[in-house]
């Protein structure tokens, strides 16, 4: 499967078959450590359930999400980023009918004086179809991922891009997150 570029993404469409992304959750699961229902950005509606996981515990099952991650980083936007390291975290979020993440940044307010979140990979896990959750950024108008909405599709845009999950209606949206960290923007 060759991944495509969009105005504001790098994607994959069908990176994982719906069997893969099953085995894979099945994989996942035992290695969620924590509930975060504090998570996300200041002052902004999310009500999606999260779970975090450590990379190390988790890296062995990643390891083709992780590389089409870094291979849309090198081909689409060239950011400097460092490897992930074992006490990162994973997120994992389900989205119930009514649940909704609001237009948010992804770590523009870090306080660490090093570093920042450069790129929001995510992946669609959900394990059936589900009607509403789309994923838009926000360019200069608000803008559908649709590439996002098939189970097993990646896509990967700059973290600083403004984005939302738009309510869930019917059905479980499910997504695993990753960010690509490297030296603060200059």
């Amino acid at each position: 499967m060759i991944p495509s570029s969009g105005r504001y993404s790098y994607y994959w469409t069908n990176a994982y078959s719906p069997q893969e992304i099953k085995a894979l959750k099945d994989n996942l699961v035992p290695h969620f450590f924590t509930r975060d229902t504090e998570s996300g950005a200041a002052h902004i509606k999310k009500t999606s359930e999260v779970y975090l996981m450590k990379w190390h515990t988790v890296k062995n099952f990643l390891e083709h999400f992780y590389d089409r991650c870094l291979f849309c980083n090198s081909e689409n936007f060239g950011f400097d980023v460092y490897p992930v390291l074992n006490y990162h975290n994973v997120f994992y979020n389900i989205y119930k009918p009514g649940t909704e993440y609001e237009w948010h940044t992804d770590g523009i307010q870090s306080k660490n004086p090093v570093s920042d979140v450069k790129l929001t990979c995510i992946l669609n896990m959900s394990q059936g179809p589900y009607e509403g959750g789309a994923l838009e950024v926000a360019i200069s108008a608000p803008t559908e991922v649709p590439e996002f909405n098939r189970i097993g599709s990646l896509v990967v845009f700059p973290s600083f891009t403004p984005h939302r999950v738009k309510p869930v209606l019917k059905g479980v949206r499910e997504s695993l997150v990753l960010w690509l960290v490297g030296p603060k923007f200059v």
